[in-house]
């Protein structure tokens, strides 16, 4: 049922710009905070 892509087709689309890593990398790392705090909350919750 799970279909795997093809060799080679994991990599990102390229439609990134020379400028958009830093945009990316921010993004990145904005993902990574939402996602640290959402697993507190729930930790938090579960404890309480």
């Amino acid at each position: 049922m799970s279909e795997n892509p093809p060799p080679g087709d994991s990599a990102p689309p390229d439609t990134t710009t020379p400028r958009d890593g830093r945009r990316l990398r921010l993004v990145t790392t904005v993902w990574a905070v939402l996602m640290a705090l959402a697993i507190v909350m729930i930790v938090l919750m579960l404890r309480s």
